[in-house]
């Protein structure tokens, strides 16, 4: 997970914490990993700004593996352009 945000990663602490959450920011990102033996659930949640979110995508798409996802952005008109190269 370091290879998401490294800056950020050294607030996730793994002891039994489903979510990794800074708050010394504006910038966040959260994690939630659910495992259950007939489905698991992840979740990767951020504000963070970018021009492009192509490349945060595909890293946390590399990270979790998933046979299937759905990916749900909520940005401003600038970023809309990351549909046209996914």
């Amino acid at each position: 997970m370091r290879d998401l945000n490294p800056k950020k990663m050294r607030f996730f602490y793994a002891c039994n914490v489903a979510s990794a959450k800074e708050a010394t920011d504006d910038e966040y990102f959260t994690v939630h990993v659910t495992p259950e033996p007939e489905f698991s659930y992840a979740s990767f949640e951020t504000n963070i700004a970018l021009p492009c979110y192509l490349q945060l995508v595909k890293r946390v798409l590399e990270m979790f593996e998933p046979q299937t996802f759905i990916c749900t952005l909520v940005t401003e008109i600038v970023s809309f352009a990351f549909f046209h190269r996914f």
